[in-house]
């Protein structure tokens, strides 16, 4: 069994796991709300990249008001103090 199935097999029930990419999991309690949504995972994944919300707008299509929203949300979810905070949390990157 792979080191991954093995972590994964040993945490308790009620745990939502969440693959945000490739090298990125989240790991939330099973209550639907707290889990990233498709949108906001891309919205971090761009923030982690140095995007400002116009250039994240721009590249997804959506209006900076929306970016600031996920931005906001995903915050939330994650108990993240900024945004940097957050794009580290969902994509466990260090400083």
């Amino acid at each position: 069994m792979s080191p991954l199935r093995e972590l994964l097999a040993s945490l308790p029930e009620g745990l939502v796991v969440q693959v945000l990419s490739p090298s990125a999991v989240l790991i939330t309690e099973a209550d639907a709300e707290e889990a990233l949504t498709k949108r906001e995972a891309a919205v971090l994944r761009l923030v982690a990249q140095g995007l400002t919300n116009g250039q994240i707008a721009r590249r997804l299509e959506i209006s900076p008001r929306t970016v600031e929203k996920h931005v906001e949300n995903a915050r939330g979810k994650l108990g993240a103090a900024n945004r940097t905070e957050a794009a580290l949390l969902a994509y466990g990157m260090t400083a």
